[in-house]
């Protein structure tokens, strides 16, 4: 029942406010939100077990399920649209497909781009970029690019991304 209510409340009705100055003051009653962190439209909670770091930004579509265990999403972390994020999941070799779960921590200045997929368990380095349509099973390191599916190592990026987001529209 009051996972039914959550669900209804938060992502039919509050989700889909389109001002997001009461969007995310409502937020800030109930989910751990920091100073200016801003969440879009369409962002889909599947439990508030969640802390979100100042300045950080949740584009709209997005999926965060944190019934599995908690998920820790730094400071001035940008997460593009249509990002999943899993503390919980079916382990493939039980055979009453059993359910796993894990932490997800994502740190300060990371960046998730568009589609990426984070499973249980995984932590995503300070300053780390998840390319697009990215499937992340292992963590990531500090300041490393990780592309595909799965997700591996390309490079150490130049950028030790000291930046501060302020991506505030008015609708969306």
């Amino acid at each position: 029942m009051i996972r039914g209510i959550f669900n209804i409340l938060f992502n039919v009705l509050v989700a889909n406010i389109p001002l997001v100055f009461i969007r995310n003051n409502i937020y800030r009653l109930i989910l751990n939100v920091g100073t200016n962190a801003n969440i879009m439209m369409g962002v889909r909670f599947l439990s508030k077990n969640i802390t979100i770091g100042d300045n950080s930004v949740i584009n709209y579509g997005c999926l965060i399920d944190s019934r599995g265990s908690y998920i820790k999403i730094g400071r001035n972390v940008d997460i593009a649209p249509y990002v999943h994020i899993w503390t919980l999941e079916h382990d493939p070799e039980s055979e009453s497909h059993d359910v796993r779960s894990g932490r997800v921590f994502i740190d300060d200045n990371a960046w998730i781009c568009t589609r990426a997929t984070i499973l249980p368990g995984v932590r995503i380095g300070k300053g780390a970029v998840v390319a697009a349509g990215s499937l992340v099973i292992n963590d990531v390191n500090d300041h490393e690019l990780v592309a595909g599916v799965p997700a591996k190592f390309i490079k150490i990026l130049n950028s030790k991304a000291n930046y501060s987001l302020n991506y505030k529209p008015w609708f969306y």
